[in-house]
């Protein structure tokens, strides 16, 4: 649906479709009113990746993207989000910082709060909002990168 969106033709072809729609986004954020403008993509892993990362104790690298790459091209920066049965039992989610264009990533991942019944995330140690941890995460801050 966003392919067309963007104007894309080829309604047929979900990676170019795919690539079409990031583009399209990272060209919204920095032009947008003369002035920058944040934009969140959200994606699904394939289901090969997916099980590769239950294999690996819910750990995905960047090489997830693959199958979307001009996401991981586009991004500043990429998040991955973990929540296997063992998670949604405990309301987990494993979070990895796979990407950041402006510093450090964190890829040992760490562990968070999940609700997706109430559609919260966050952090499971302070309770704070999914917002204010990626916040967090993204900071210049010393003591997180």
């Amino acid at each position: 649906m966003l392919g067309r969106a963007t104007g894309n033709g080829r309604a047929s072809d979900g990676y170019y479709q795919t690539g079409a729609v990031a583009r399209w986004a990272k060209n919204l954020a920095m032009e947008f009113q003369g002035r920058g403008l944040t934009v969140f993509l959200l994606a699904q892993f394939s289901r090969a990746k997916h099980n590769e990362a239950v294999d690996n104790d819910g750990i995905y690298d960047l090489s997830a993207f693959a199958e979307s790459a001009e996401i991981e091209r586009a991004a500043d920066y990429a998040v991955s989000i973990y929540y296997g049965r063992e998670e949604k039992s405990s309301q987990q989610a494993r979070m990895q910082l796979l990407k950041n264009r402006h510093g450090r990533t964190i890829e040992e991942p760490f562990d968070v709060l999940a609700d997706p019944d109430h559609v919260w995330v966050g952090d499971f140690t302070d309770d704070m909002s999914g917002a204010e941890v990626l916040a967090e995460l993204l900071a210049d801050e010393p003591d997180l990168m």
